[in-house]
């Protein structure tokens, strides 16, 4: 096959190497390994992304010859990356094929990569041996619904071998039939997805006698992890520790600009190596600072007057009362802001509503707890209360963060804030833009250097790099991982003082953790159970040879710096750095407020610690139950509903009160809320072509919505703004669309650069055409999956038309296919209306509950129509 072929055949693995490789050292045994493979290639320097030469890390070189063991040997294995970010997935499977070509030339092996990252199809679509590409002879395909998996090519790409790597992209997909010839299974496990699809993975690939099963993984702390280690599946764990030991031993790669994928994580290991810096920036007040002190300890006495206690709502009340402190804790925006756009913009309920709810806890905990009740649970709320108050006065978290980017527009470089939330990182955008007057930036991926850039901690693990990184202040439990981020050489934290020392106690023990399941011992014993027939233990004791992992920090309070060291010295089954004696049922929850990827605020009414019945007549709309043939949903009277015309195979809207039995209703993402718009979004946003692209459609979508609620401008009067700067439009509904999202953007860029100047939005001044262009590509994208939309329908419920549907492409260049949409879609037929309308909370309207899903609140006694 040209370059590939030219490989010198491999010598077999006989019963001597093999006993050889059991018998010595893991680090030996990858170092040294003899034969021909992806490494070798690479540090011949024949490995390419597209023309650019892949200097492949020492550390993802062992990564590489690890996964290669695990192979050649049969076993399942999980390798834990040490930071959040990892495209390791395409190379895995490189390895893997290359390997098995040189060793034997009639071979089959066929692979299947299982990650929710359309992405990974054009990291490995672009390597090239040499001058080859590796797709040519090993062709990529994804798993389909329907039929045999369909080969992607890259374009001016042709091959006439039959695919070697198969791609299954959504989780419904398990339940397909996998192609015959599978040796292997790659789980990707950065992007989340497939977490509650483990063991049913294990499961088919035991039916289907499949035992090498490779988990790359970014989060070290995932519950799944101790889960697979009983079942028996080597854990590698790779720490920071051992980062800065491999670059020492290893000639130093200095990517200026990542090319390629795969030279991100070699630039954030550098910045490893090299020593991240930790910077605390403490944000004064006293009387703030007190009270945020007193309920931290509220906090941890009331948690521990549960311990024991099997009260599921005790635990919520807990719980919920945590996610209140933490929104206080890490708000970046004045809390008057806050109370006021939360709900009005965001949908958000406020923080005096969530103390108002927690109060009426009261009584109910009487019953489980008394003490609890009459002593901890007044005085927590009190504390509560008084933060509040004094957050109303003062928030010195927003006037820090507002310092600290005034302070670093006038250096050179790029500054990341993470903020808690998405409903927060729109606040703060807000509010820098329209009281602080600062230019923020951040709207291209090429101008990062010089930009003041907002996200998420989701985002993390995403991020490419930054040169100052700056977090909102502790991380909770559910966010430990992100400890571990690389993608800046600095890493800044707002914390009040008691929040300073418990940053302090944190980090250090972290690293101490990541150390322990880094050890050496612990990789040794992983090695023994990899390439032997012993199972691997699971260790829960401390290594004795440990060194307590010490981090420097530095304070910062005004003018004044001074350095501290801080020593990691709590026992790894104290988990008070994050919440008093935490566990996962105290910080992580299910569901959750649609504008918030929180996992520790911002608590939607039925997932909180709130009764059902807690919620108020005031927050609650008349509608009618819509009953399906598989669950139901509330609606309106007048909501507009989709529903699919078999006869025609068009979408039609329609009233909720016009539905008839036997209609059949469609909904996007479990929603009719929202759009096929929202659905390519999701997709799209982590792709490397479309990052640009996403952020600024999304910024057009923020700044029109919010800018149309701060002009408090009517629609009309929004539309005669237009006219009168000369804009063509005539509809009013067409303004509202814009606002609204169900039509995604003007088509005359002129509007863009006009409702920037009437909502004195900078950016969307200067930025408009390219605003425009990033609408017109979403627009694209829109218009070929719109065409599609009813095969995407018939293959999410109505059988019998179309079944190529599944194959056919949406956009060539991002490989996304309508299988990468189809379970965006589901349809629904109608079994009956109740015409008897009843009080609903308006977070369960127009949305999907399966047959079976009971929904309880208490029903004013107010006279149905």
């Amino acid at each position: 096959m040209g370059t590939l072929s030219e490989a010198n055949p491999m010598k077999a693995a006989g019963e001597n190497r093999n006993s050889a490789i059991i018998a010595s050292t893991w680090r030996d045994a990858l170092q040294h390994y003899p034969d021909r493979d992806l490494v070798t290639i690479a540090q011949e320097k024949r490995l390419r992304y597209r023309h650019d030469v892949i200097q492949l890390h020492r550390l993802d070189q062992l990564c590489l010859r690890l996964s290669l063991q695990a192979y050649l040997h049969r076993r399942p294995l999980a390798i834990i990356y040490p930071i959040p970010i990892c495209h390791l997935t395409a190379l895995v499977a490189a390895e893997l094929l290359i390997y098995d070509l040189a060793e034997n030339r009639r071979s089959r092996l066929s692979l299947l990569v299982i990650s929710q990252r359309t992405e990974i199809r054009e990291h490995y679509l672009n390597i090239q041996i040499g001058t080859e590409a590796l797709a040519a002879t090993f062709p990529l395909a994804r798993i389909r619904a329907e039929g045999e998996p369909a080969v992607i090519a890259a374009s001016g790409m042709e091959t006439s071998y039959p695919p070697r790597l198969y791609h299954l992209s959504r989780p419904f997909l398990l339940e397909t039939p996998w192609p015959a010839g599978i040796k292997a299974i790659i789980v990707d496990h950065t992007s989340g997805g497939f977490t509650d699809q483990i063991v049913r993975i294990h499961e088919i690939a035991a039916h289907r006698k499949i035992s090498c099963i490779i988990h790359l993984c970014t989060d070290p702390f995932a519950p799944y992890l101790e889960e697979l280690a009983k079942a028996g599946v080597s854990l590698w764990f790779w720490d920071h520790l051992e980062v800065a030991v491999e670059a020492r031993q290893s000639a130093p790669v200095h990517p200026a600009n990542p090319e390629h994928p795969f030279e991100i994580s070699t630039q954030q290991f550098n910045n490893i190596a090299a020593g991240i810096h930790h910077h605390l920036v403490l944000c004064r007040y006293p009387r703030l600072e007190a009270a945020a002190s007193r309920l931290w300890d509220d906090l941890g006495t009331v948690q521990r007057a549960d311990l024991g206690q099997s009260d599921s709502g005790m635990r919520r009340a807990i719980q919920a009362a945590y996610g209140v402190f933490y929104t206080m804790l890490q708000l970046l925006v004045p809390l008057r802001v806050y109370e006021e756009e939360a709900k009005r913009l965001w949908g958000i309920r406020s923080i005096e509503e969530r103390i108002a709810d927690l109060e009426k806890l009261t009584p109910s905990l009487k019953k489980a707890s008394p003490d609890l009740s009459d002593i901890y649970w007044p005085s927590l709320l009190l504390d509560l209360k008084e933060m509040r108050m004094t957050l109303l006065e003062i928030n010195p978290k927003y006037d820090a963060l507002v310092q600290q980017i005034r302070k670093h527009l006038q250096q050179s470089g790029s500054l990341a804030v993470v903020c808690p939330n998405q409903a927060t990182l729109r606040m703060v955008q807000l509010c820098l833009r329209a009281r602080e007057g600062l230019p923020l930036d951040g709207l291209s991926i090429q101008r990062t250097e010089a930009a003041v850039r907002l996200l998420t901690y989701k985002d993390l693990s995403a991020l490419l790099r930054a040169d100052v990184l700056l977090l909102p202040g502790q991380l909770s439990y559910s966010r430990r991982q992100y400890a571990l981020t690389a993608a800046a050489p600095e890493i800044r934290y707002l914390a009040y003082s008691d929040e300073a020392e418990r940053i302090e106690q944190q980090i250090p023990w972290l690293h101490q953790t990541l150390a322990r399941l880094a050890s050496a011992e612990a990789h040794q014993r992983a090695w023994e159970a990899l390439v032997s027939a012993r199972v691997n233990a699971v260790q829960t004791g401390r290594e004795n040879s440990l060194s307590p992992v010490v981090i420097e920090f530095t304070r910062q309070e005004g003018n004044r710096q001074i350095r501290r060291r801080a020593a990691a010295l709590l026992s790894s089954t104290d988990l008070s750095i994050w919440t008093p004696f935490s566990t996962v049922d105290y910080d992580q929850h299910i569901g959750g407020d649609d504008s918030t990827d929180d996992p520790d605020s911002e608590l939607a009414p039925s997932s909180s610690a709130i009764p059902p019945q807690r919620l108020s007549q005031r927050s609650q709309v008349s509608a009618l139950c819509v009953e399906f043939t598989d669950g139901f949903c509330y609606a309106e009277r007048d909501s507009q509903v989709m529903v699919f015309l078999q006869a025609t195979e068009e979408v039609d809207e329609r009233r909720a009160e016009g539905l008839r039995p036997g209609d059949l209703v469609l909904f996007i993402n479990g929603a009719q809320r929202r759009t096929l718009y929202e659905a390519i979004l999701e997709r799209v946003e982590r792709l490397p072509n479309m990052g640009a692209t996403y952020i600024l459609v999304r910024y057009w979508q923020r700044a029109i919505k919010e800018g149309f609620h701060k002009a408090q401008l009517t629609y009309e009067e929004l539309l005669k703004e237009l006219q009168r700067r000369g804009s063509h439009m005539q509809s009013v509904a067409g303004v509202r669309c814009w606002i609204t999202g169900q039509v995604l953007g003007p088509s005359d860029p002129q509007d863009i650069y006009r409702i920037g100047y009437i909502f004195q939005d900078n950016i969307l001044i200067q930025e408009y055409r390219s605003i425009d262009k990033a609408l017109r590509r979403i627009r694209s994208l829109h218009i070929s999956l719109a065409r599609r939309l009813n095969r995407v329908i018939i293959q999410a419920g109505v059988r019998g038309f179309h079944p190529d549907a599944a194959e056919e492409c949406v956009d060539e260049e991002l490989n996304l296919y309508l299988d990468d949409f189809r379970d965006s879609v589901s349809i629904h037929r109608v079994v009956s209306i109740r015409q008897q309308e009843q009080m609903v909370p308006p977070d369960l309207i127009c949305k999907f509950f399966k047959k079976g899903t009971v929904h309880t609140w208490q029903r004013p006694n107010v006279p149905m129509k």
